[in-house]
């Protein structure tokens, strides 16, 4: 970015995120928890736009994390090729390592681990996924992008509460709203601070070609995909052609005064009130000095 500004050269960045879905209390529940593990631990949790907070409203809090328990102790982590196994490993030693260190901070902050999927310990690089509950926003895996195969869950009491909890980050590339009532969910995603939000799905958009993609606040600048991906490394020109054929158009300079005042009386009928109009009108017509 410092490099492109030396020759202004314009600059497309998606830079991550730490992507909050909010599951209100009408959402259907196994859907959600579906959901969860699908946008936030596949691919070992390793997508720009992959779940991270997950927030749910407290009348179904309970209820969606013993489906998301269930679910997730069923799962098994190791080298996809085996039949077995439903989720792969972390790409790289040095990841895995930053991923570890974030969840054992979170755990001695008062962090719980709700549930742990299985795992392929003969397989390098293998990461459980990991449900924490009793999250808070000081825990450095609530607040920032950590890239891995972990979530964690925080109830709420209020759709206000839920979209200051969804906005309470620096990162804001994608979100997600789960509820049956539309139009909650399209007044929620409208007060959001991500660049794209989803209603009862994740993590799909950026498959979506003629879609926009791109984040709010610290996830980057620009777009790419769609229109305004196209536009993004474009130089706007305007062509302008003056058919009239004149030798010098009236308000050239110098401007004559007799045309000069007939133009203030244009403008004066455009605003004004009734008698501010007239007197525009006698300018316009007579060319008036002082009215």
């Amino acid at each position: 970015m410092a490099k492109a500004a030396e020759t202004l050269t314009p600059v497309s960045l998606e830079l991550g995120g730490n992507d909050p879905m909010i599951i209100c209390a009408e959402a259907n529940l196994k859907k959600a928890a579906n959901g969860a593990i699908w946008a936030g631990l596949s691919n070992s949790g390793q997508s720009c736009a992959g779940i991270e907070r997950v927030y749910v409203h407290r009348d179904v809090y309970e209820p969606f994390l013993k489906i998301l328990q269930k679910k997730v102790e069923q799962l098994r982590v190791g080298d996809p090729s085996e039949a077995e196994n439903h989720i792969g490993t972390m790409t790289t030693a040095r990841q895995q390592a930053a991923v570890r260190k974030v969840l054992e901070e979170a755990i001695d902050q008062g962090a719980v681990v709700l549930a742990l999927s299985q795992i392929d310990e003969g397989t390098d690089q293998a990461l459980p996924a990991t449900i924490l509950t009793d999250v808070t926003h000081e825990m450095t895996i609530m607040k920032e992008e950590t890239f891995g195969p972990v979530l964690g869950v925080m109830p709420f009491d209020t759709i206000e509460e839920a979209i200051n909890l969804a906005n309470d980050s620096d990162l804001g590339l994608t979100a997600s709203v789960w509820t049956r009532n539309q139009r909650l969910g399209r007044k929620i995603a409208a007060e959001l601070q991500a660049g794209v939000v989803t209603i009862n799905n994740h993590l799909i958009s950026h498959g979506i070609p003629n879609l926009p993609w791109g984040g709010f606040k610290l996830s980057g600048i620009g777009r790419t995909h769609g229109e305004l991906g196209l536009l993004e490394m474009t130089e706007a020109r305007a062509i302008v052609n003056d058919y009239l054929p004149l030798n010098k158009q009236f308000y050239w300079t110098p401007v004559p005064g007799f045309i000069y005042r007939r133009w203030i009386g244009f403008m004066m009928l455009v605003g004004g009130t009734w008698k501010f109009k007239l007197k525009g009108l006698l300018k316009l017509i007579f060319g008036f000095k002082k009215i």
